[in-house]
């Protein structure tokens, strides 16, 4: 165990900051994953895959149009301070829906106005908050930083749906959305604590026009080949390959005919998966080319979402889904260090906007795959998805291939 297990990986843990940061987040995600479990089974159980697709397609519209302006707003304002307000926003709507709860209504225009402006609310919390806990670290921390919070929100991914598919198999679905609220107050209380590393003389104080603001992100990408490289092989990841996890209640409650205990039993799958999948991409040895190995785990990933959709019994499916959360995260930490560890402090939130519009990009292929699975079948719509991704990860086998010279000293 001590020889898979490098406690270098904890190495910015010993930052006072950092560590209050990490907790308070860690326990955060415990409270988003049971918060995701309850809300997607919920849109199915009372609406059907098209109450699926109308949430997600909610938060990955309004996400998607605002990831950019979120992202400039990390870089131009004080981060901590725009942390602050989202988490205190997604407070405010996680109150809204344990009332509603709490009368046991659930219409879906109720279930898409929470998540769509979960939606708008994350294109601005995910850029301040990867961006924030660079500010707590050392820069040649960075990379192993990420990693660790990757590997804390996997884990809390195998709790969160177990606590909620008790919850919600007891008739307790107020409890669900009530714990999750409850799950910002300790990120609110860090903020107290956390302040972060003065930035470079100038830095975050421009005032320039956000939309300029907006497009020195974008050339900054467009100029480096690896970063757009990595970018796009993110894109196939995300808006082909991970709509499986989105599916995941309809596989349960059509092709298994099971119930939300079932669909948590699956989703704790994925999250063990992706807890050990972070923790080998934190682990490995430092490597020439970690392009190629980007591109293995990817076929792989596509190979196991396949084996997915031909699972009759539970139990093959459950295997298959921890594959598939294995490939997918070791994927999303290495690719994210590496986008990361290349871009300089100034431009990171922009950077990580343009990554995040992949989030949005996922959850509107998602809502389509919803519907596609209820007018045209779930095997037949995951199929398409693959071959796709497949055909995707194939053109970009040579650019990812010479990645890697950089890159590779901080893995």
């Amino acid at each position: 165990m001590t020889a898979f297990l490098n406690l270098a990986m904890f190495a910015p843990l010993r930052h006072r900051q950092f560590r209050w940061m990490w907790g308070a987040n860690l326990f955060s995600n415990f409270g988003t994953s049971t918060y995701v479990l309850a809300m997607n089974w919920i849109a199915v159980r009372e609406h059907g895959g098209v109450g699926l697709g109308a949430i997600t397609l909610a938060y990955g519209l309004a996400q998607f149009f605002c990831q950019l302006p979120g992202g400039a707003a990390s870089d131009r304002f004080n981060r901590r301070l725009v942390f602050a307000i989202t988490e205190t926003c997604f407070l405010l709507t996680a109150i809204v829906l344990t009332l509603s709860a709490l009368d046991n209504r659930f219409p879906l225009w109720l279930l898409a106005l929470i998540n769509g402006l979960n939606g708008l609310i994350s294109a601005f919390d995910t850029p301040a908050r990867t961006t924030l806990i660079n500010e707590l670290i050392p820069p040649e921390e960075v990379a192993l930083a990420q990693e660790l919070y990757g590997l804390a929100a996997n884990a809390t991914s195998v709790l969160g749906p177990i606590l909620g598919g008790v919850l919600l198999h007891l008739g307790h679905d107020a409890l669900a959305f009530g714990f999750n609220a409850a799950t910002f107050l300790p990120v609110l209380a860090s903020l107290l604590v956390v302040r972060g590393h003065a930035r470079a003389e100038g830095e975050g104080k421009k005032r320039t026009p956000l939309w300029v603001s907006i497009r020195e992100g974008l050339a900054y990408v467009r100029r480096d080949a690896a970063l757009t490289t990595l970018l796009r092989f993110l894109a196939a990841i995300m808006i082909l390959g991970m709509p499986y996890q989105t599916l995941l209640p309809l596989f349960a409650h059509r092709v298994l005919r099971a119930g939300s205990a079932e669909f948590a039993a699956l989703s704790a799958a994925v999250g063990l998966g992706g807890f050990f999948g972070a923790l080998a991409a934190a682990n490995l040895p430092p490597v020439s080319r970690p392009g190629r190995w980007l591109w293995g785990l990817g076929l792989a990933f596509a190979s196991s979402i396949f084996l997915y959709t031909q699972s009759p019994v539970i139990h093959w499916a459950s295997l298959s889904v921890f594959l598939a959360g294995a490939c997918s995260a070791a994927i999303l930490n290495w690719d994210g260090a590496l986008l990361q560890s290349r871009t300089p402090p100034a431009l990171r939130g922009r950077v990580t906007s343009v990554s995040g519009l992949n989030k949005g990009a996922l959850s509107v292929s998602a809502a389509l795959a919803s519907y596609g699975a209820h007018y045209i079948g779930l095997p037949l719509t995951q199929t398409a998805l693959i071959v796709c991704m497949i055909g995707t990860l194939i053109w970009l086998r040579s650019p990812l291939g010479v990645i890697g010279a950089e890159e590779a000293n901080s893995l």
